[in-house]
């Protein structure tokens, strides 16, 4: 299974159930349906902000870094949608997820291997 690294807060509201899409500027392969969420170990201010206007609650304090905490599946890729989280140019939407655990994973960017091999996490790349 393939995992893509999301900085916080963005990765704690997919998680909860928030945040029912994922952006990017690539097109994901095709094929990929169940993903892992693996949470990076930064926290992006502009995220947080964008959370905190919608008001979920979500405190750098209590959410985990560096970590698998999500299982998702993507039910379709969306270029444009009035849903608040589609800022595009690709959007995945989740049609379910649950949150998991995997402590200490470390993300490899780019390895283009099938799945997690010890506790290093493969980035979806391209």
């Amino acid at each position: 299974m393939r995992a893509l690294t999301i900085h916080q807060p963005w990765a704690a509201a997919i998680a909860r159930g928030y945040k029912r899409v994922e952006n990017r500027a690539w097109k994901p392969p095709k094929g990929l349906s169940r993903i892992l969420i693996h949470a990076g170990r930064e926290w992006n201010e502009e995220g947080a902000a964008f959370c905190e206007r919608l008001g979920l609650g979500i405190v750098r304090t209590e959410v985990t870094f560096g970590a698998i905490i999500a299982i998702a599946t993507i039910a379709e890729i969306v270029t444009e949608s009035s849903d608040v989280w589609v800022f595009g140019p690709y959007g995945g939407c989740f049609r379910k997820w649950r949150e998991s655990s995997l402590s200490n994973a470390q993300g490899d960017k780019g390895c283009g291997c099938p799945g997690i091999i010890g506790t290093r996490v493969c980035w979806v790349s391209n």
